[in-house]
């Protein structure tokens, strides 16, 4: 139990480092832009320069984000084991209900494995065990996912969302790092997955299906893609705000080209 807890604490510990350097390096990135503006102009030149600096120190946040991946695997790996060894001595426990001493060996065992004092009737929890290593084990891979997204997010600042799409016909969805750009007097209350929801219905219309012109709100509610409302409107002004789509001032919409 001592070596499980250690792995977690290890995690953990790593969790935070990365989480930091993130937030660090994105302070300085905010730095660096704001240090960039001359009398109102940018240079181009040392703008690249600046942004290729900060491209290598973020490089070392992959290396931690990678690191925690490896770390995590061994983790869930160790959990496993011990869970298998856990689900076995529960077994016998189970197939033993009385037992000649008062200490059986293998509650014994199960103790050592655990690191706790355990009653013999403890033999009922092997599904609260296996429940609980699954939810450790989903939630550190969802922390670790969300660092790497971060991280790759940042790793190409000088890129635009719409920038990332552009001369290209495969859909890419908004991610949480764009998502996250967008002002919350913008978004409202409307979600990321309802936001790609629409973006790939508009998509799938303007490029995929190579239609040109425009798409007023009942097309667009006849296409499956609802605008009315706070909501609606919302999901249309956070695609505008990335330059995915265009707006004309009479509502009808376009895709950015």
């Amino acid at each position: 139990m001592d070596k499980m807890e250690k792995t977690v604490e290890n995690l953990e510990a790593m969790f935070q480092k990365a989480e930091s350097d993130i937030n660090y390096l994105n302070r300085k990135l905010d730095f660096e832009f704001e240090q960039s503006v001359d009398a109102d102009e940018r240079n181009p030149v040392r703008m690249l320069q600046r942004i290729n600096d900060i491209k290598k120190e973020y490089s070392s946040v992959v290396k931690e984000a990678q690191d925690i991946q490896k770390a995590q695997k061994e983790a869930v790996e160790y959990f496993q084991t011990q869970l298998a060894t856990t689900v076995s001595l529960l077994q016998k426990l189970q197939k033993n209900s009385n037992f000649p001493e008062e200490n059986p060996e293998e509650l014994r065992q199960l103790e050592e494995v655990l690191g706790l004092k355990l009653p013999i009737s403890a033999a009922s929890s092997a599904t609260e065990c296996s429940d609980l290593v699954e939810t450790d084990k989903q939630t550190a891979e969802q922390t670790t996912q969300k660092l790497l997204e971060a991280s790759q997010c940042a790793f190409e600042p000088e890129q635009s969302p719409a920038g990332r799409r552009r001369g290209t016909e495969e859909f890419k969805e908004v991610t949480d790092c764009e998502f996250e750009t967008i002002s919350e007097f913008k978004r409202g209350h409307v979600k990321l997955s309802d936001v790609n929801m629409a973006y790939r219905i508009l998509w799938r219309h303007f490029v995929e299906e190579k239609n040109s012109g425009t798409l007023d709100a009942i097309e667009m509610h006849k296409m499956g893609l609802r605008v009315a409302g706070k909501t609606g409107q919302a999901k249309l002004q956070v695609l505008k705000a990335l330059d995915l789509i265009k707006i004309s001032p009479k509502g009808l919409v376009s895709i950015s080209t």
